[in-house]
């Protein structure tokens, strides 16, 4: 994925690009979230931004959530959550005028302090539960994103299905549990499916072999599965 975005944030001369997995009524207590709208919430974050960028993504993640606080869920989060369920994309402009933009407080508390002023989401549903966010960032004074670029955005996301669906199972989003994996089980998982043992799996983590069997029985318990060979029949 961090590939897949370097190469977009490239082609269509992006500042920034972020990826965002977004689940619906899943207990994401094992990672730093962002509660949206409703039951929706953030479970993971790539960053793939410039050396430019003035603030740290910790520093972005508390000054959003100060911001948040302050005002409620932003026009562009709004936007982006009340049209849950299909895939689709849209730019800045599509939710808010320029006029709008310039004063409303998301742009001046938060994206003006990173330099960021134009925004394009692309959104891939996964399912009715589990949504794969890319968002690009243009600067301060860029040209705004063209109908021409969305439509590749949109196109080239669309591409990479199979990409978003990984990205959410290996964050226990896209699975009938509503618990999501813990870090350590996404490990676990990361190893298991690049074919180590049990035994490697434990040396690599500096974890016990019995400690492994844990994480496997409740990983298999949140996906649906019975053992190791349906598991990764599902995940492929």
């Amino acid at each position: 994925m961090l590939y897949f975005l370097e190469e977009m944030k490239r082609h269509l001369n992006a500042r920034n690009v972020l990826w965002i997995g977004s689940g619906r009524g899943k207990d994401a207590s094992n990672t730093p979230v962002i509660e949206m709208l409703g039951e929706w919430t953030t479970v993971d974050v790539l960053y793939c931004q410039s050396s430019e960028r003035p603030r740290t993504p910790e520093d972005n993640y508390q000054l959003y959530m100060e911001v948040k606080q302050k005002h409620g869920i932003d026009p562009l989060t709004k936007a982006a959550i009340e049209s849950a369920g299909s895939s689709r994309s849209f730019t800045r402009r599509d939710v808010i005028t320029d006029e709008e933009w310039q004063n409303h407080w998301i742009h001046r508390e938060f994206h003006q302090k990173n330099g960021d002023s134009e925004l394009m989401f692309v959104v891939y549903s996964v399912d009715s539960a589990c949504e794969s966010y890319i968002v690009f960032y243009r600067g301060i004074g860029e040209a705004p994103f063209t109908v021409e670029e969305r439509e590749f955005a949109f196109t080239a996301s669309m591409g990479i299905g199979v990409l978003h669906k990984r990205m959410m199972q290996l964050r226990g989003a896209a699975l009938p549990s509503t618990r999501l994996l813990s870090p350590q089980e996404k490990a676990v998982l990361n190893l298991l499916i690049q074919g180590r043992r049990d035994k490697e799996v434990a040396l690599s983590l500096g974890i016990s072999p019995t400690t492994v069997n844990k994480h496997l029985s409740s990983i298999y318990r949140k996906f649906g599965v019975s053992g190791k060979f349906d598991l990764i029949a599902q995940l492929m």
